[in-house]
């Protein structure tokens, strides 16, 4: 009977450590799916920006004028709706930058996204244009690791 008792006791600890051990891959493999799904997002938020400024033609000519020709080409209106395009994108952009910081994509996902964020900072501080839903935190890294834009 303690033989028994022994051998069922072996038995249950190792079939809780499968289970442990299964588990594990269970996290992991969410984990993955997550870190996909997050990066499958941001790159998504960035077309469907990239799809606006192509196919609605006020938006594509005000957004020309704006790269072309700077701020000061547009009328009051459109300077506000430009804010709110070029604000818009940069929030994608900086939650890619915090997606980063939480481990969520890796350093190859964000030299993508960095060198669209440092392009479009540019030319909004060259055009003085104000940024003002951006984190101190992602302001500070842009002005440490993007050069600075002039205008063509």
């Amino acid at each position: 009977m303690d033989t028994t008792n022994q051998w069922l006791t072996l038995a249950a600890n190792l079939g809780v450590i499968a289970g442990l051990i299964f588990l594990g891959i269970e996290i992991r493999q969410n984990t993955n799916i997550a870190k996909a799904s997050a990066y499958r997002e941001i790159i998504q938020d960035i077309a469907a920006w990239r799809e606006l400024t192509i196919t609605d033609p006020n938006i594509s000519q005000l957004f020309m004028t704006y790269r072309n020709d700077g701020i000061e080409a547009l009328e009051g209106t459109d300077r506000g709706r430009i804010g709110g395009l070029i604000n818009n994108v940069m929030g994608i952009y900086e939650s890619a930058y915090f997606s980063r910081g939480y481990g969520i994509i890796g350093d190859e996902e964000w030299d993508r996204f960095q060198s669209g964020a440092c392009i479009h900072y540019g030319t909004a501080t060259y055009n003085e244009l104000s940024l003002r839903f951006m984190t101190t935190g992602f302001r500070q890294y842009l002005d440490a690791n993007c050069e600075p834009a002039q205008q063509n």
